[in-house]
Order: structure tokens, then sequence, then C-alpha cells
């Protein structure tokens, strides 16, 4: 039994923060600092500190310094060198990750946490402490000294981790742990009360944070005219060769594209670039064609060229190259698996980012293309999910053995209920206003004139897609997306709020969950089964314990659905409905027999 189905738990809190420290040795090779030279005294192995910055190394992420902070006292937490586990942890609130189906990251989670102030002795934090000409007991306090030490705190990494002590004692097993990215620590206040905030790494995807394609440093060092076909550019960091080497051959001056065919270093930062001005990418057709003079000065900026590259793939690119989201929470096999699994193999995509955008309006568009993308703080990764529907897999929340008493309430969401979607593609003009129709040569239209009706909403409500990502030639996947967002939204949504002790708390934000409750019903009054969408958990803290509050939505349909089967899984021919694992019967579409049930009793398949 773990410790959260112990009814004699001790719920406690704990916060680590992973900071940056020099592994080198004050005064020992590579350091060349010498008390009495570079400082009157030793520093303290950080970067605020250092007596000789070029030499400052803060090594890998296993050399980061942790402090931690606790709502209770937990000797022997610490590592061998880290200071004490200091029980000051006085609050801590959290704002969870909220999902937001076709409208981007969602609400972002965060995290903010209050602790007290207090005299410190330096042991764990200063490695010089018996150096030093003064009683460090007697001077200062923890956090002032830590804040004047670490000012870059800033996008460092914190970990919540919440659990249960058994006979006071520590076990990892028993303690859930959340990652977030520091962004402010203000304090200590006249009542020694320090507060740190956190928000998830998703953040560093904000506007102000990243864009994508870096923009360009690089200028035209000559004038051009209209039938050059060379310039020569100032690039002092090299970018647009290095562009160029890695197969990437647009560059856009002004609003003119052109494609590099080779590129003369001429040394100094200053390159010879031989270009073709009558062959932009195929898809546009030529329509970037249009020469004209570009001045002395004039910005040289790098393109990106996404050739019929899947959904997944991209947005990794996005978020590996436009941003300082640490690779190791973009698991991209995670996500080819998600991709692949929900039959989006032609999900595939095409565009040529002529200016640098804001990564997370790009990331927003592609999100309107059948994908959720959120931060998963529990498993510290940010994870990707097909919008396809899953079949009822049983075992659903109840109120007799699951849901707290008194927590469920259940709404009806219509905002974003849609009876037509509109999918704008085949852009003609990369450096137009993508909002603009005249920029578009196609249009796809999914209606349901039945939801139109008097006898049904009685409204036409549409959704409009305007998508740089599908050329022309995507008619058929333009016209797949627009039905499975029609699907999904066609109709208004349930959404149930309602609590659960921690020890039924598996399924989490992007999960589906089947849930059984007398407040939704069937056409009879009996309570209705059915798959529900994890929108929001959020884990709320007393002094008592924990609960967790959730909000879910109901899942794209009723029906039993599924995608059709790959020809081979591993190598081996697909399975039989007879054969098939009970994953593959929820994702996969099998041909049902004339006599309508399957043998084992299930219905057939509505394929999407």
């Amino acid at each position: 039994m773990s410790a959260k189905d112990n009814m004699g738990k001790e719920f406690v809190v704990i916060v680590e923060l992973y900071m940056d420290r020099c592994v080198n040795v004050y005064g020992t090779a590579p350091c060349t600092a010498s008390v009495g030279v570079t400082g009157t005294e030793k520093c303290f192995n950080t970067l605020r500190s250092c007596q000789d910055v070029e030499n400052y190394d803060r090594g890998d992420t296993d050399d980061r310094k942790v402090y931690r902070f606790a709502t209770t006292d937990i000797p022997g937490l610490q590592q061998a060198g880290d200071p004490p586990t200091f029980p000051t942890l006085r609050g801590v609130e959290t704002a969870p990750t909220k999902l937001d189906p076709g409208k981007g990251l969602g609400v972002r989670s965060a995290v903010s946490m209050v602790v007290s102030d207090h005299p410190w002795t330096d042991v764990g934090c200063d490695p010089y402490r018996r150096e030093r000409t003064y009683d460090p007991d007697q001077r200062g306090s923890f956090w002032g000294k830590w804040l004047a030490r670490n000012p870059n705190y800033e996008g460092r990494r914190v970990d919540i981790l919440t659990g249960y002590l058994v006979d006071g004692v520590y076990d990892a097993g028993n303690f859930q742990r959340r990652t977030y990215l520091l962004t402010k620590v203000a304090g200590p206040d006249s009542n020694g009360q320090v507060s740190i905030e956190a928000k998830d790494p998703l953040k560093l995807a904000d506007a102000d944070k990243a864009q994508f394609p870096v923009a360009t440093k690089a200028k035209l060092s000559a004038e051009m005219l209209i039938g050059d076909t060379l310039f020569l550019v100032a690039d002092a960091d090299g970018y647009i060769a290095a562009q160029y080497s890695d197969g990437q051959v647009y560059v856009r001056i002004d609003n003119e594209i052109m494609r590099i065919t080779s590129i003369v270093d001429d040394g100094g930062g200053f390159y010879t670039v031989m270009v073709s001005r009558t062959d932009s990418p195929a898809i546009y057709n030529n329509a970037l064609n249009i020469q004209v003079s570009h001045e002395l000065g004039a910005a040289v900026q790098p393109c990106y060229y996404f050739n019929n590259v899947r959904i997944d793939q991209i947005v990794h690119k996005l978020l590996t190259d436009g941003t300082r989201i640490p690779a190791t929470y973009l698991p991209a096999s995670e996500w080819a698996d998600a991709i692949l699994g929900a039959g989006y193999d032609n999900y595939t995509f095409t565009a040529l980012l002529a200016t640098p955008e804001p990564v997370r309006d790009l990331i927003t568009e592609l999100t309107q293309h059948g994908i959720l993308l959120w931060w998963d703080e529990r498993d510290q990764t940010v994870s990707m999910k097909a919008l396809v529907p899953q079949a009822y897999n049983g075992n659903p929340l109840n109120e007799q053995t699951n849901i707290i008493a008194g927590s469920i309430a259940v709404s009806q969401n219509a905002t974003d209920r849609v009876s037509q979607v509109w999918m704008y593609f085949g852009l003609k003009f990369p450096t137009l206003d993508m909002t603009q129709l005249v920029n578009y040569a196609n249009i796809e239209v999914k209606e349901d004139a039945d939801a139109e009706s008097d006898e049904e909403y009685g409204q036409t409500k549409i959704l409009p897609i305007y998508s740089r990502w599908m050329p022309t030639a995507k008619r058929s996947v333009a016209n797949e997306i627009g039905q499975r967002l029609l699907q999904s939204y066609r109709d208004t949504k349930i959404q149930i709020a309602l609590s659960l002790d921690p020890k039924d708390n598996d399924a989490w934000t992007g999960d589906i969950r089947g849930v059984e409750t007398d407040l939704v019903q069937d056409l009879t009054g009996l309570p209705v089964s059915q798959n529900y969408l994890v929108m929001e958990v959020s884990e709320e803290i007393s002094d008592s314990g924990v609960t967790y509050a959730y909000l879910l939505q109901s899942d794209i349909t009723l029906r039993r659905a599924g995608v059709i089967t790959p020809n081979e899984v591993d190598g081996d021919p697909f399975p039989d409905y007879d054969d098939a694992t009970d994953e593959q019967k929820l994702t996969y579409a099998f041909i049902g027999p004339n006599s309508g049930n399957f043998p084992d009793g299930e219905p057939p398949y509505e394929i999407l």
C-alpha cells in the first residue's frame, strides 16, 4: 500500500531550488583568482562573486546546488555538500495548467510560495566558510546573502514535491514531483517573509522570449539592383552561411525572397552570396518573384522552409531552436507515437517562414490543426495529444467510491460550439497579412445544417482557420481537419467539476477519464457513463492535507470511433479484431460484422 492510501499519512510539501555554481576550486587551475590580487576574500562559487569570469564553469545540470525547504523538519534529505532542508516553508499555492483546445498553449501552470528568512552559518552554502575573516552566523541572513550571491536566478529549475512521510521518514516513492522555472524572488519583507514565484517551462515560448526564425543581424554591404544575381552581406555571426549549410536556402531582403545558390566567405564577417531571383518555393507559384532594388544596409533575413514535415516535428523544431526550453523537456519520440498512433501519418505541412514571429503564435496556429500541447508538470515534459475520440474504457469515477461528497457540479459549455469550419489554405504571399482572405488560393468549408436548424441550436457559428501550413495540394488534409474539428465542437460540451482524494488522483491534465454521475442522465433518467477530457487539475493544500479539484469536459463523441489501421505493427500484419489488444481496439477502427456488434458485444466503429 502506498502512503497516500494510508489513513495515518502525514502530508508534507518540499521545495527544491536548483542553482548554478562554479565547479572550479578557488585559486586552482583553471581558476586564476587569488586573495589579495583579484579580491579581498574568496568567492562563493557563484557568477556574481566570481573573480575569474573567463574561467567560470557551471558544469552540467547534475552540478547544480540544491536548496530545500519544507513544511516540517525532514532530516537527512539533502545530498552531500548541500545545505540542510530548512523547515521554513510557510505556504504553497498552485495555478494549474488548463487546456484550451485549438487555441494554443492554454492557461499555463504556475506556483507561488512563502518561506521565512533566518540567520544561517553558511554550512552547505559557502564552500570556503571556514576561511572567512568573519562569523557567517553573526552576519546577515540566509535569504539576504542568497539573493546577493544569486541575482541571476530567473529561469532556474524549481521542483515542488507533495506527498507523505511514513513514521517521519522520507521515501521518494511516496512523493509526486512537479517542475517549474523561477520567475521572481521578493523580500525579505519587514516580517522576514520571502515570496517565490515560478511558471512552467513553456513560459520560454512567450512572445517576449522567443521568435522563429532568429532575427537577422546581417545587412547588405553594397546596394543590390534589379537583375543582380549576387549581393554582398556583412554577417558577423555567420548566421546566413550556417543556415545555408544546414539546407536552408531562402533569404528575404525587404519583401523579396531569393534562393541562395552558393556562398563565398570573404573573411572578416563579409560574404558574397549568389542567388536566383526567379525561383521561389513551388507552393507559391512564383508569386514572390517581383524584383526591386535594395539599399545599402538593408536587412538580409534568412527564412526557414518546412517542406512536407510532420506536425510533431515542426513543433519540436520551433521549441528546440526558437526557445531556450531544455531538450530534456521535449520528448520527440513520445510526440511521434502520439501523432502516428492517432492516424495522423499524412498530417505533413509546408510553409516558408520569411519573418521572425513569436513561437507562441506559430504553436497556436498548429494547435488548430488537431493537436493539444501543454506542460505536464508531473512528467516534467511538454506533452502532445492528437484530438481524436477514444472509446469509453469503463471503471468510471463515481460518487459512491471516488468523488468527494458535495464536490461535484455540472455545467454546459456552449462557448466553443461551431456549426461551420472554414479552412483557408494555399497561402500566396508569406510576407503579407495572413488574415487577409485575398492571400489564400483555397477554402474548404465543412458545415452541419442540422446543427444550425431551428429544431437544434438555431444559429450559425463559424470557426475560421487561416493556415499557412497547407499548400493547395493538401486539400484532402484540409478537408479531414475541418471535418474532425466540426465533429469535435458541433455540440455543447458537458463540463464537470469535482474533487478527489489523493488515492484517486492518477488521471492528470490531458488524460481521458470515465465519469458516472446522477447529474448527467440518459433519456430514461439513468446516469450516463462516458469519457471526459481532463482539462485542469488543481492541488488544493490545507492544514488538514490535500485534495485535487478536477475540471473535465465531455470527449468528442459518445459513439465508438477510431482511425483506419496501419498495414503493419512492428513489422507484423496488423491483427484482426479478435487478436487485437485492448489499446488497439480503443485507437483503431475494425470492420464490423454484418450482424452489427462484434463477438464480444461491442458496437461497430465510426471511421474518422
